[in-house]
């Protein structure tokens, strides 16, 4: 009998447990006021450093966690303010992708922060 308390104490722990949470998932917005180049995304990448990568067609934008950092054609070595895509390369963890949407493919080095 007593295996059987034991059991049903378990099975109800794990019912209720999921039940019991009070806090709800909290979603933030980020957008042109919390310093992204532009509302308009054309698309977001990850690469294995943590950062988030965001593509518009003013620039592209580094997240950190906690604020954007810009890259213009002004302030950086892209070609092109209007971009498409970006990939981290599968083969150097160093390099990341960048595809505009007229000038070409430049590439993000970390170990020089440049792009080219």
């Amino acid at each position: 009998m007593r295996q059987y308390t034991l059991y049903l104490i378990l099975l109800l722990s794990l019912w209720l447990a999921p039940h019991s949470r009070s806090e709800q998932p909290y979603i933030h917005h980020l957008d042109h006021s919390n310093g992204l180049n532009s509302n308009y995304v054309r698309g977001i990448g990850q690469d294995g450093h943590g950062f988030v990568w965001v593509v518009t067609g003013n620039g592209l934008n580094r997240f950190d966690g906690t604020a954007f950092s810009r890259f213009t054609k002004e302030n950086s070595g892209l070609s092109s303010n209007e971009l498409n895509c970006v990939v981290k390369d599968p083969i150097n963890p160093d390099k990341l992708w960048i595809g505009t949407r007229y000038n070409g493919i430049c590439i993000y080095d970390y170990s020089t922060d440049k792009i080219s």
